[in-house]
């Protein structure tokens, strides 16, 4: 008799885990079984104790909120860059001192190698950069006046729609466009025949 009461409770509750997650028109409240994250309402999240197992079930619990981790990582990434620019401005700083101790002559010959070696770099470095922005200076000079002269040639050989541009065929300079003359390709020849080619 026990035996039966518990087999028709255990199937009584599987009917009603079974209707509560076949419901479609009703999102699932804090606390009920779930199978997936669209079957909770807004807000909650399907938490699955072992979501590998054949048809995985959970309960709709609230969604954790991680603005706090979130703040606390900012105010990490804050506080690590001020010690970041501390630690440079106390570098810089010991390096003044340092070059000021080499004007009168305070450090022995081995720190005064490095230091002659790092601003002879810092000087080269200076150069190469200078030198780079005068090579993209010039290049983008050249390539605008390049750009510039082309756009006329290419509205001067189109201001007559008649005329033939660079390349075309020709029997005679007056078909080619201005600026252009008809180069034959055998001019001995009877009525000779060429391409329109620059003067």
């Amino acid at each position: 008799m026990l035996q039966m009461n518990n087999f028709v409770n255990s199937k009584s509750s599987q009917q009603e885990r079974s209707f509560m997650l076949r419901e479609p028109s009703k999102c699932r409240v804090e606390g009920t079984l779930c199978r997936s994250y669209w079957d909770c309402c807004k807000g909650l999240v399907c938490q699955i104790d072992n979501p590998h197992v054949y048809n995985p079930e959970g309960f709709c619990n609230r969604q954790v909120d991680d603005s706090k981790d979130i703040k606390e990582k900012l105010y990490k990434l804050f506080y690590f860059r001020v010690i970041c620019k501390i630690n440079l401005k106390y570098q810089n700083r010991k390096l003044k001192e340092q070059n000021d101790e080499i004007k009168f002559g305070l450090l022995n010959e081995k720190q005064q190698f490095y230091l002659t070696n790092k601003k002879k770099k810092m000087n080269i470095q200076k150069l190469i950069a200078f030198i780079l922005f005068g090579v993209i200076l010039i290049s983008s000079s050249v390539y605008l006046v390049s750009k510039s002269s082309h756009q006329e040639q290419v509205s001067m050989l189109t201001e007559d729609e008649e005329c033939s541009p660079i390349g075309d065929f020709c029997r005679h300079s007056s078909f080619c466009c201005k600026g252009l003359k008809c180069q034959y390709e055998d001019p001995n020849a009877w009525n000779p025949s060429g391409y329109c080619v620059k003067w």
